[in-house]
């Protein structure tokens, strides 16, 4: 992947094969910053995400529980940080193991998290265009 990479997404099954590629690149210890307004598609991304580990039904958001485990041919730690106020929150949650682990995190609302990501985390930034179309932004940041 380039360091930068931007996409139009015509519609949400596009959104979720864009997720699907990216997670195709992704190994052990991975992370996913997903950001964008509600209901842009950050949902339906982790899902692609989770279609590459070969996780056969539809991934839904933690919003309440912070974070899903789902077992595929790698592990994807899914967190939704919407409830979250500040990163302090993040730290005070203790989930550096997660972000460490064996897995591939994808965090929703991954701004939440402030500088409590690592180096290696993909940013993914989606927006609307309009009603259908999205832009997605990917970047990474470090070396990989």
């Amino acid at each position: 992947m380039n360091k930068t990479e931007q996409l139009i997404s015509q519609n949400a099954l596009q959104t979720r094969i864009f997720g699907r590629k990216l997670g195709e690149n992704l190994g052990p210890g991975d992370v996913v910053a997903i950001t964008g307004p509600l209901g842009v598609g950050k949902t339906v991304f982790a899902q692609g995400i989770g279609d590459s580990f070969g996780i056969d039904y539809d991934i839904t958001s933690p919003t309440f529980t912070i974070m899903n485990e789902h077992s595929g041919s790698l592990d994807l730690y899914h967190l939704d940080l919407y409830r979250l106020n500040s990163s302090d929150e993040f730290a005070w949650l203790g989930l550096e193991e997660v972000l460490n682990g064996m897995g591939v995190s994808v965090i929703e609302w991954g701004e939440r998290a402030g500088k409590e990501l690592p180096e290696r985390t993909f940013r993914v930034k989606i927006e609307f265009i309009d009603k259908d179309q999205r832009s997605i932004t990917v970047s990474r940041d470090g070396n990989k």
